[in-house]
């Protein structure tokens, strides 16, 4: 019986809790450092700094919606795939791709 008792409270905290566990807005510099961390695995000819510096440079500006912030990310990618075609970047590409949706969502949700 003492169980049943105990589920309500806990409930409580957990429901308290939950608000903290939010995912917390990324800087500039988070998402940039994130998307130059290269796996050790990939041996590749891509220019890292520089497909990763233009998504930052991208996200520079305030957007009037998220649609908006998403869309400069898919230009960037865009733009980054015809610039580094032969070089094997697609998996920076879209490492930066994720990163910068996710910089949006997480600024639109805050």
């Amino acid at each position: 019986m003492r169980n049943v008792k105990a589920l309500p409270v806990f409930a409580v905290f957990a429901a308290l809790a939950l608000p903290g566990c939010a995912p917390q807005p990324l800087t500039l510099s988070e998402m940039y450092g994130f998307c130059i961390m290269e796996p050790l695995y990939e041996d590749n000819q891509c220019e890292m700094m520089e497909v990763c510096g233009d998504f930052r440079q991208s996200l520079e500006r305030e957007f009037p919606s998220l649609d908006a912030c998403l869309a400069a990310c898919r230009e960037t990618a865009r733009r980054q795939t015809m610039a580094q075609a032969l070089r094997g970047c697609d998996s920076t590409i879209i490492r930066g791709s994720n990163l910068c949706s996710q910089y949006c969502r997480r600024a639109a949700a805050k």
